[in-house]
C-alpha cells in the first residue's frame, strides 16, 4: 500500500484536470449564470419595467373571453370598476374571490356575474 509523503498531502492531481479555467474566471462564470437565472425573476417581483413585461401581462381577461357584470336590485347592469380587484384577483377567473371583491366594492350591486364568451357561468349574490 502506497503512502503519501508529507510534501504532497494538500495536492490533488485531479484539481488541474477538473478545473480548466482559473478561479477568477470560474467565479465570473457562476455570477453571470446566476444573474441570468435570478435577474428576470427579480425584475418581475420588484415591478421594474413596463407593465407588459411584468406578471400583469396575464391579468387581462380579454384573451380568455371573461367579463364581469354587476346587477342592481332592478335587474339593470351597473358599471364595474375592475381596478378595485386586488393584484392576485386580476388573473383569477375561476374562484369566487373576484366576485366577492366586486360585491364589496359596489354596494349598489345585488349580484355579480362572471361571463365567459357572453354566457353566464357563475353568479355571486352580494
Amino acid at each position: 500500500m502506497a503512502t503519501r509523503s508529507g510534501s504532497d498531502r494538500g495536492h490533488n492531481p485531479f484539481d488541474e484536470a477538473l478545473s480548466p479555467l482559473p478561479r477568477p474566471l470560474r467565479t465570473l462564470a457562476v455570477c453571470v449564470v446566476a444573474a441570468i437565472v435570478v435577474g428576470p425573476a427579480l425584475v418581475g417581483l420588484l415591478g421594474v419595467g413596463p407593465v407588459k413585461f411584468k406578471w400583469g401581462m396575464y391579468s387581462d381577461a380579454d384573451h380568455v373571453g371573461v367579463s364581469y357584470v354587476a346587477i342592481d336590485h332592478t335587474g339593470e347592469p351597473l358599471d364595474l370598476d375592475l381596478a378595485v380587484l386586488g393584484w392576485w384577483a386580476h388573473g383569477d377567473h375561476i374562484t369566487e374571490g373576484p366576485l366577492r371583491e366586486l360585491c364589496d366594492a359596489h354596494p349598489a350591486a345585488d349580484s355579480v356575474q362572471r361571463l365567459v364568451r357572453g354566457r353566464v357561468v357563475e353568479e355571486h349574490t352580494c
